[in-house]
């Protein structure tokens, strides 16, 4: 998530700010404690701005035991936790991402066409260049059978 005036407290595991593609303060917990899958809450300035008191403690605590029955859950980036008009938010948001910064479809959604089959693999959000590399090469093997397969 692409986040304006973001503040992360990594003792409590969150993070807010103000999603410009999204209009509003958004408040970020991660998935069972890891920071490759997050769920997103909408927050007002008012609850922005207390940030750092015992209130807004509370005000975490409270949302993330609610979850995904909150009123103020946006989406997950687990497809599965969303119904279907939190999806297609999901989709609108990294819809809008694309549009306005290149390097986030290039960073997240690598395209490339494999042979003449019309193949398409997508390598979505790769964390490490090893993974990157192991991708490459996974491409690289299967472009080769099908090069093989289509001179036999």
């Amino acid at each position: 998530m692409n986040l304006r005036f973001n503040i992360t407290n990594e003792e409590k595991g969150y993070t807010i700010g103000y999603s410009k593609e999204l209009d509003g303060y958004i408040l970020c917990i991660p998935i069972d404690g890891t920071d490759e899958c997050n769920r997103y809450y909408e927050i007002s300035l008012d609850e922005y701005e207390l940030n750092e008191t015992e209130e807004f403690d509370a005000f975490i605590q409270t949302i993330a035991n609610e979850g995904l029955e909150s009123t103020r859950f946006l989406f997950s980036d687990k497809e599965e936790e969303n119904d279907s008009s939190q999806n297609k938010l999901k989709e609108n948001y990294e819809k809008k991402m694309i549009e306005k910064r290149p390097e986030y479809q290039e960073n997240n959604r690598r395209k490339i066409e494999l042979g003449t089959f019309g193949l398409l693999a997508i390598l979505v959000s790769i964390p490490s260049t090893r993974q990157i590399g192991i991708g490459l090469m996974v491409i690289h093997t299967i472009r080769t059978l099908l090069h093989r397969n289509e001179q036999e």
